[in-house]
This record gives structure tokens, C-alpha cells and sequence, in this order.
């Protein structure tokens, strides 16, 4: 639980500085939780997938 808050802390530190943050992921794990944080401070995310397919796709 505390490891999730300090992800989602480093997300919204990356928005706060402006940054763009790029990922491969889905709704799971490490770039999730900081795509969570980032997406609560108002930034910008961009989730690359390998296919169309949008299920379980947090930061839209």
C-alpha cells in the first residue's frame, strides 16, 4: 500500500514538472500506480500497446 502511494507520488511529480509520461503497461504494477499519480495531477500519459485492444487500460 505505501510502495502504491510513493508511485503514484513520483507520477504526480512528473505532471507537476510538465514531463510527458510514455509506458508499455496496462492497469498492473510499478508504471501503473505512477500513471495513476500522474493522471491525478492533471499530466499527461501515453500507454503504447502492442494491439488494439484496450482492456484494462487505466490511463485513457
Amino acid at each position: 500500500m505505501a510502495f502504491d502511494f510513493r508511485l503514484a507520488v513520483l507520477g504526480q511529480l512528473i505532471a507537476k514538472q510538465g514531463w510527458i509520461l510514455l509506458t508499455g503497461s496496462k492497469n498492473v504494477g510499478i508504471m501503473d500506480a505512477i500513471s495513476k499519480g500522474a493522471k491525478s495531477g492533471d499530466g499527461l500519459t501515453i500507454g503504447i500497446l502492442p494491439n488494439d485492444n484496450q482492456d484494462g487500460f487505466s490511463h485513457q
